[in-house]
């Protein structure tokens, strides 16, 4: 039953990230409500996901990934380090405060979609921040946040890509510049969390995420056009908040 389940929401979460880019850090929150895995073998399998994602849904953001080299470039090396520092910090939380902050993690998330889905709306010029240009802001920038993503599962673009729009990146070019610095997150979380836990008990789950996430994602990818991004972000904002707010109050009550 739990591999129909792991199959089921890999392939719709899968599939929301290849139509719009987001929804992937739903992925921890439903292993840890609903799966007897630990927090190290549910991490593990989630960046595994990430990672093929990540190339997925780079498709058809090559001219955004251009225009933004130079901070591309610092932000992803500093997130390297990041995830690195971020595993190590997850090995000295209790299980119960991972999902904490998790939970926090994917509230903000849900928020920031809400928020960003009025911003494109009003569709308003915001001027440029010059930390954007920056090689110690954004190296500071993607350390703080990949060592976040790390602790608590998420692969990245949730909270680099509003961070970016406010700072004045466009936001199609934010979300170009997020996932492929999603990679640099989750290549370096997915070795660092799969080393210590038993990867044989993993395999087949990891077979079926191949299938079903990657496929998925591709397949969501391909309808993208078809597909009115804004109210699926939309919906995917107000699940998020929902979702997390009941598991917050699963934790404190």
């Amino acid at each position: 039953m739990q591999m129909i389940m792991v199959a089921i929401a890999n392939a719709v979460i899968g599939f929301i990230v290849g139509a719009c880019g987001l929804s992937g850090f739903l992925l921890p929150m439903f292993y840890a409500a609903y799966t007897d895995f630990s927090v190290g073998e549910y991490l593990a399998i989630s960046y595994w996901a990430f990672i093929l994602s990540g190339p997925v849904a780079l498709i058809g953001f090559k001219e955004g990934f251009g225009r933004e080299r130079r901070t591309l470039g610092w932000l992803c090396a500093a997130s390297a380090v990041g995830a690195v520092f971020g595993v190590r910090l997850n090995s000295l939380i209790s299980p119960e405060n991972v999902k904490l902050i998790l939970y926090i993690v994917v509230l903000l998330a849900g928020i920031s979609i809400i928020v960003m889905g009025r911003k494109n709306k009003k569709a308003r010029e915001e001027k440029r921040s010059p930390l954007l240009d920056s090689r110690a802001g954004m190296f500071a920038f993607g350390l703080v946040t990949s060592t976040v993503c790390a602790i608590g599962g998420s692969g990245g673009p949730i909270l680099v890509m509003p961070l970016l729009t406010t700072m004045g990146m466009e936001v199609h070019v934010a979300m170009a510049v997020g996932l492929i610095d999603s990679l640099f997150v989750s290549v370096p979380a997915f070795v660092g969390y799969v080393r210590g836990v038993e990867i044989s008990g993993l395999i087949v789950y990891m077979a079926v995420i191949c299938v079903t996430y990657g496929g998925a994602a591709l397949l969501g990818r391909r309808f993208s056009s078809k597909i009115p991004s804004a109210p699926l972000k939309r919906a995917v904002g107000i699940f998020s908040v929902i979702i997390a707010v009941y598991m917050l109050a699963g934790l404190v009550i």
